[in-house]
């Protein structure tokens, strides 16, 4: 078996390159696959294309199209279930996040017992997994790039994570931009802010590494650079292609820092109000970046770099927080986003959700010392932008 890097997945990418899923496989040594899909990508014919390419490579499969969003652990177990009895050797994934995050689960549980929970973090599975291949249809979540895997906690209704760099972390992404072309405009919105909020995370911590810089900035400008195309025109290749690769490269940066302070409002408003994981990522984005000036101004910097802002060079860091905050506050709006209040809810319900936001497992990478005060007044001025 090719062997795995610490940070990078190997990466096809190209249109018409899922179609190579079977040879690639075959190259991995599988010789019967799991497909891990839901039923929308089933239905959009994705899924057949993918069959069509292990069948060409002569390979044996059985398909798992049961995942839903943000992938409970009940339906985590019928796949693993259905993949040790029908004795795989390699699972692909074949979808957006809640598919890639629930096959990760799946080869958990080819060798390591039930339930997924057991293994959540900080425990680690102790059994290897098989070749796992992932063919993402939405560019957002990077989840072809990262070791983790996100599962619903049914018991304790939340979401909690499962890692592990040889289990969790794919042999290799198949990145098509052709597969991206048929998402709806809000869909594809949402999930590019999910990428642009890794990036931005990534790069606003005190410690980001190299890789994560590298990553993180082009995904930013990546991000900036194609969407408004891409909501212009949904039958953009080459626009799509950029999104896609924003959203692995996200996923690679994730890998070496961990995505922070949107993601706790992200996780949060999720499970609440069962909105798309990018936007809930993105609502109290342009006040974190305020935030941000004031603790991280050199990091901020790199932001504003990024997403074409130029900067005096004599910028104050108050000034520096509002330039940042509008022009994040300016392409959500060119986007389509809406705020909370715009969605109806009620800011009584939202501003509740504080102190679920402040117990997120993420907040041990938040920057130190961050009082509560802070988390409820920026979540106060987000609710209405």
């Amino acid at each position: 078996m090719i062997s795995k890097s610490e940070h990078i997945v190997p990466l096809t990418y190209g249109p018409g390159a899922s179609m190579r899923t079977g040879k690639i496989a075959r190259e991995f040594g599988v010789t019967k696959a799991i497909i891990v899909c839901d039923q929308g990508v089933k239905k959009a014919g994705i899924v057949n294309k993918i069959v069509a390419s292990l069948e060409g490579a002569g390979l044996e499969y059985t398909v798992f199209d049961g995942v839903i969003a943000d992938p409970p652990d009940s339906v985590v177990e019928a796949a693993g279930e259905l993949a040790r009895s029908e004795k795989v050797n390699g699972v692909i994934a074949v979808g957006g996040g809640s598919a890639m995050d629930a096959a990760k689960c799946v080869n958990v549980l080819i060798n390591n017992p039930s339930p997924i929970t057991q293994w959540c973090a900080p425990s680690v599975p102790t059994q290897d997994g098989v070749p796992l291949i992932m063919v993402p249809t939405t560019a957002g979540t990077g989840s072809e790039g990262t070791y983790g895997a996100v599962v619903t906690d049914t018991r304790m209704n939340r979401k909690r994570f499962v890692a592990s760099r040889t289990i969790c972390l794919a042999n290799m992404a198949i990145v098509d931009p052709e597969l991206y072309v048929g998402m709806p405009e809000y869909p594809t919105v949402a999930c590019a802010f999910d990428a642009y909020t890794h990036a931005f995370d990534s790069i606003c911590s005190a410690h980001a590494e190299p890789i994560t810089e590298m990553f993180s900035k082009e995904c930013l400008r990546l991000v900036c650079k194609y969407l408004p195309q891409v909501i212009e025109d949904g039958t953009n290749i080459e626009a799509r292609g950029g999104l896609a690769l924003a959203a692995t490269y996200s996923g690679y940066a994730i890998n070496s820092i961990m995505c922070h302070l949107t993601h706790l409002y992200g996780h949060t408003f999720g499970l609440a109000f069962h909105l798309p994981h990018g936007h809930c990522c993105a609502f109290v984005m342009p006040q974190i970046a305020e935030l941000y000036a004031k603790i991280l101004p050199d990091r901020l910097k790199i932001v504003a770099e990024c997403i074409g802002l130029e900067l005096p060079g004599d910028i104050s860091n108050e000034e520096l927080g509002k330039t940042v905050k509008a022009a994040i506050q300016k392409f959500m709006k060119e986007c389509g986003l809406k705020s909370l209040k715009e969605l109806g809810y009620k800011k009584e319900e939202v501003m509740a959700l504080v102190p679920v936001v402040t117990s997120d497992a993420a907040i041990a990478y938040v920057p130190q010392g961050l009082p509560l005060s802070k988390f409820a007044s920026m979540l106060d001025e987000a609710y209405d932008q």
